[in-house]
């Protein structure tokens, strides 16, 4: 996945992403009374941080990742979707 970061002066970073970190995830678990998971709901909300190849978050400032850098997990590509998906699948 290529960085999806565009510098002030228009010009796109040549890093690629090696890092999706998913923030404050919200997940509602249903139990069955002997204590079986009956079903389970992945609220969409949360956001997803993107690591660059070349500059990490492209940092604002020390402490602050530039907001481009973040993206929700409904707008990653279907390709790395379809792979965190198989990985749930396949615990």
């Amino acid at each position: 996945m290529n960085c999806p970061f565009v510098y002030a002066n228009g010009k796109k970073c040549e890093g690629h992403i090696t890092e999706l970190k998913i923030i404050k995830p919200h997940f509602t678990i249903h139990l069955t009374s002997d204590g079986d998971v009956e079903s389970a709901e992945i609220w969409t909300e949360y956001h997803v941080h993107l690591r660059c190849s070349l500059n990490g978050g492209h940092h604002r400032d020390q402490d602050q990742e530039d907001d481009r850098m973040k993206v929700r997990l409904e707008d990653l590509p279907e390709s790395i979707l379809r792979r965190i998906e198989l990985r749930e699948e396949s615990k």
